[in-house]
């Protein structure tokens, strides 16, 4: 899509606390870790149903106990796909009660597989009508009477009931799964916490569709992704119904439980925005919101058509998560985060192209999300401040992993002291997976393709990634083949030592150099 234009732009302020994205929560100080290849994308798992035929001339085989991810060994499982699941949950106010009914896809003639579950206690799992055996420990080990062909999905139901809370985070920010709101309960699922209240193939590579029902004490709503397909009350409790039909990874699908103020905004470019507000959500804080429509039609022509059916915000009344999550179609806010400004709200948006539709198949890729979606909240702060406030936030970003914004000691230290507070956002470590890197020299990275491409073949790049992806996953390598193919072999060069270069590349159009 040529463009030989910024988008339209006004005149404004750069805010330094904006690139300081409280979207990550991380506080360690990790080691920098070069790489210089690329790691092959997993080969346990698909992001589609296999269409493998039926055939059980080859010997069973146990599924993997992960999927095959580089960064976190245990998430996820090999040897099956899933399709749907369907959630008929109850809740109250302590203790949740579920039927799990899982659409599962064989890939292999499949002896037994493993779903992921955490703190819950399971009464028993039922595969076509029949109970099966299983085990329960770290994970939930299903045990089929006979070996399941490949190719043919059956329905897998899992009886289970526990009280859901909080477990620590295997990427090293606060903790992650079901968490107390002030006056309900709310999920942060990002990337393992969906363990707590409900079995899943939990991995961004096994997207599937979901429908949920959830029964809670009447004077509670319940508020999830996707769009509300039915309500029904009884004397002392009410049921909601909510379905998501696009593929959806399981961290990323929203839940709350509470007292909402339901905010029906504009319908812009075929897509209704509402959103849900605690009902205690300060009118200040509320009105940062009220830009959405507008952003998304602004987003929409930056990156294609919005890639979901509805979009709004949940923002909840929280005391001890300062954080925002683009939860699919739903974004969730809790209030601390909103210091952030217009910036936040932008941030999360993107989000639903760059990390929701277009998904990494490696946590290790985490700059394909968090990279793109910084980058589109500086585009919205170009957008409605001016040219120059896309050179402060860059200026800002790049001051920051240069030393420029420590205090003490002479410039050489403050660089190597920086180098390590920012390692190369293509290899992140395990523990500090969100760590600033992959959000400001992420962001960085595809400045600097736009400063050498140009503004109508960056974005054609944006949208071509988005399109061409769309609903499904993508790899760094993935990435930089689309830069070689539409800039050449220069701006692959350009983009690979921006991911993984522990040094600092140079951005001589805005005389931005690394001490030295």
């Amino acid at each position: 899509m040529g463009r030989s234009k910024r988008p339209p732009l006004k005149k404004g302020l750069v805010v330094l606390a904006l690139i300081l994205s409280a979207c990550s929560e991380s506080s360690a100080d990790p080691a920098p870790s070069a790489a210089t290849t690329e790691a092959e994308a997993p080969a346990t798992a698909s992001s589609a149903s296999s269409s493998s035929t039926s055939t059980t001339s080859a010997p069973a085989q146990p599924g993997a106990a992960g999927i095959g991810d580089s960064m976190y060994a245990n998430l996820g499982n090999g040897g099956f796909d899933v399709s749907h699941y369907s959630l008929d949950l109850e809740f109250d106010g302590e203790t949740l009660t579920g039927l799990a009914t899982l659409t599962v896809v064989p890939q292999v003639f499949l002896e037994s597989f493993q779903l992921d579950l955490t703190g819950m206690t399971v009464a028993g799992v039922v595969i076509d009508g029949e109970a099966v055996g299983f085990d329960l420990a770290e994970e939930l080990l299903v045990l089929p009477e006979e070996p399941l062909p490949a190719g043919q999905a059956v329905s897998v139901v899992i009886d289970y009931r526990g009280t859901p809370s909080t477990i620590p985070n295997v990427a090293g920010r606060f903790r992650v799964g079901w968490h107390e709101s002030v006056d309900g309960w709310f999920v942060l699922s990002e990337p393992a916490g969906a363990d707590t209240w409900f079995p899943s193939n939990n991995h961004p590579l096994d997207k599937a569709s979901f429908s949920l029902e959830i029964t809670v004490p009447d004077g509670l709503e319940v508020v999830s992704s996707g769009e509300m397909a039915g309500e029904e009350r009884a004397s002392e409790e009410v049921t909601y119904r909510w379905q998501i039909s696009d593929p959806t990874a399981p961290y990323l699908l929203a839940l709350a439980i509470g007292d909402f103020d339901r905010v029906e905004d504009s319908t812009v470019v075929g897509v209704p925005v509402v959103n849900y507000f605690d009902r205690q959500i300060g009118e200040s804080d509320r009105a940062l919101f009220d830009r959405q429509p507008e952003m998304l039609e602004f987003f929409s022509g930056l990156f294609g058509d919005y890639p979901f059916d509805t979009y709004g915000a949940l923002v909840l009344e929280t005391e001890q998560v300062p954080a925002a999550l683009e939860t699919q179609t739903l974004s969730t806010f809790g209030t601390q985060i909103l210091v952030l400004g217009e910036a936040v709200v932008a941030h999360e948006l993107v989000h639903q192209w760059f990390g929701n539709s277009v998904s990494v198949a490696d946590w290790g890729d985490i700059w394909l999300n968090e990279g793109f979606a910084i980058y589109g909240q500086w585009m919205w702060a170009e957008a409605t401040g001016g040219a120059e406030a896309l050179d402060g936030e860059v200026v800002a970003a790049y001051g920051a992993m240069t030393g420029s914004g420590l205090s003490s000691g002479s410039e050489a230290a403050r660089y190597e002291q920086a180098r390590d507070l920012y390692p190369p956002p293509g290899s992140p470590a395990a523990d500090d997976l969100f760590n600033q890197s992959v959000y400001l020299r992420g962001g960085l990275t595809l400045h600097a393709l736009r400063l050498r491409l140009g503004d109508p073949l960056f974005f054609e790049l944006l949208e071509t990634w988005a399109t061409e992806h769309r609903h499904g996953n993508a790899r760094t390598g993935d990435f930089l083949e689309l830069v070689e193919d539409l800039g050449g072999q220069e701006a692959r060069v350009l983009a690979e030592d921006w991911l993984f270069s522990r040094d600092l590349p140079p951005i001589d159009e805005l005389g931005l150099r690394p001490p030295g």
